[in-house]
């Protein structure tokens, strides 16, 4: 089996799933005050300040979740009432390229009455001059992920978040696809909350984080129960996961620049082999594009023919997003980056690479796309 998933999801690096082995022997509450408890609490914050390190913010900004789409939902939730609520502000600016978890999000909040303006593409990348063009008074908060989970391309976060910063509103990152990805350092963009999965980077699975800085109204509850995560996020923690999330985060970061190089390889090799081929192909790409994602309109042939081909020959990618996965519609990310081309939504296909790829792997996806 040829695996060529990584944006879906990781398997566990071995560091990783030792570690988790490891720390499911210490089944302490961390809530609770005997000595168990205490040593359960010891390795949650020794793991919350891990994370908080990596990315020098306090370690009560690290809030620990099941992963991104709860961390998603609380911080554009949160942020999107309370500045109704201080401010009378209700108008929230995203990119039209993020993933099924914000933009549900975004669509839960329209019914409460905030009007939500999305940005397209233009000119090969999302312009910041027209997120200022549409902020008014009324704009609460501006929202953009890292990295396009579909077709890999970088967003211009870092300049979206100095003019964020600048305009006293919040700025959601949707962090998922950037974790330790050499071309865009998150730890030094300014943001009000980034989200994390950690399945995504070779941990666990159910298991993620929520970070929040430079806030002008404090972060309100999700849900409601114990006064677990400083009060906000009530519920027995999984110290395990949380465990398992740092280590993988530290082992990511280290290996940022050797998984980049590889990557890099692995794509440009892909690409130089379509070509050889003979394939009609074009690649979905903004202007700045992250190594471990190859977004591929193969023109004349459905996303589902190729598919199933994939699936039968062994190999393992996606059409799109792993959330709308099934779904067999037309990529929305992709008719927006390119309205222009009517079947280019429903005739690309995903590949994401990932530690333990191989140049042969590429081989045998050349082979089936080259057939048709």
């Amino acid at each position: 089996m040829i695996y060529l998933d990584h944006a879906a999801t990781t398997p566990l690096d071995g560091e990783v799933l030792k570690t988790y082995i490891e720390m499911l022997e210490e089944y302490g509450n961390p809530s609770s005050l005997h000595q168990l408890g205490k040593r359960a609490q010891k390795f949650l914050r020794q793991a919350r300040e891990g994370i908080a390190g990596l990315f020098n913010v306090d370690d009560r900004e690290v809030y620990f979740t099941s992963g991104a789409t709860e961390s998603n939902n609380w911080a554009l939730i949160s942020q999107s009432l309370s500045h109704r609520e201080a401010f009378g502000q209700d108008e929230i600016i995203a990119s039209s390229l993020e993933h099924p978890a914000v933009n549900k999000t975004l669509d839960y909040l329209e019914g409460l009455g905030f009007k939500v303006h999305f940005v397209d593409p233009r000119d090969g990348d999302i312009q910041v001059e027209d997120f200022l063009n549409k902020t008014t008074d009324r704009t609460c908060g501006w929202v953009c992920m890292a990295v396009n989970n579909e077709t890999g391309s970088i967003l211009p976060i870092e300049a979206l978040g100095e003019e964020a910063r600048d305009r006293k509103i919040y700025f959601h990152v949707d962090g998922v696809q950037g974790m330790a990805l050499l071309s865009l350092d998150l730890r030094k963009v300014f943001f009000t909350s980034l989200t994390c999965s950690g399945h995504k980077l070779y941990g666990p699975k159910g298991q993620g984080f929520l970070m929040t800085k430079n806030l002008k109204r404090p972060l309100t509850p999700f849900h409601h129960g114990g006064g677990q995560e400083f009060g906000l996020r009530p519920g027995t923690v999984d110290v395990p996961g949380a465990v398992a999330l740092c280590k993988a985060l530290e082992i990511a970061y280290k290996r940022a620049e050797v998984d980049a190089k590889d990557d890099e390889i692995l794509r440009e090799t892909c690409i130089e082999k379509l070509r050889d081929a003979g394939v009609d192909f074009e690649v979905n790409e903004l202007k700045r594009q992250s190594p471990r994602i190859l977004s591929l309109w193969i023109k004349g042939v459905p996303a589902q023919e190729l598919l199933m081909k994939m699936d039968i020959g062994g190999i393992c990618l996606s059409a799109g997003s792993a959330c709308s996965a099934g779904a067999l519609k037309s990529s929305q990310v992709i008719e927006s980056m390119y309205p222009e081309d009517l079947n280019r939504g429903s005739e690309s296909l995903r590949l994401s690479f990932g530690r333990g790829n191989t140049l042969e792997d590429l081989d045998s996806l050349v082979r089936i796309l080259a057939k048709g």
